[in-house]
């Protein structure tokens, strides 16, 4: 099956989904039923997309100065600030989130320190990086 969407930039199959994700230069996210071949879902995302991980029920995208993340499952969202340029890789490993930039730049943030943006918590603390 074949459906005109524009120009794809990227493609994700999350292990264990069956859902298919991709993204354009029109500044969106689709999500994509497997079975049926069917748009299930548009995220407008406001600017180009470069690259996106999906794990476990967590979105990554990856944009100019920032990584945005998404819950699928909650539907919380959460912007994580710190990377210059945009954002064209991410990874995650050893429970660690990597993001390659056009700077040159590899940022490495910890699942806890995710964890604790998305609380709220590092706000309250006089720490360098902002949420």
């Amino acid at each position: 099956m074949m459906i005109g969407v524009g120009v794809v930039s990227g493609i994700a199959l999350p292990v264990g989904s069956d859902k298919l994700y991709t993204w354009s230069r029109d500044e969106t996210v689709r999500v994509w039923d497997c079975q049926s071949g069917q748009c299930v879902g548009v995220i407008k995302v406001g600017v180009e997309v470069a690259c996106m991980l999906r794990e476990g029920p967590w979105m990554f995208v990856g944009l100019p100065n920032l990584v945005k993340a998404w819950n699928v499952q909650t539907s919380a969202e959460l912007i994580l600030n710190g990377p210059v340029g945009q954002v064209y890789s991410l990874v995650l490993g050893n429970d660690l989130l990597f993001a390659g930039t056009q700077e040159s730049f590899l940022l490495m943030m910890s699942s806890y320190l995710i964890l604790v943006c998305l609380l709220g918590l590092l706000n309250m603390f006089d720490i360098g990086f902002m949420c």
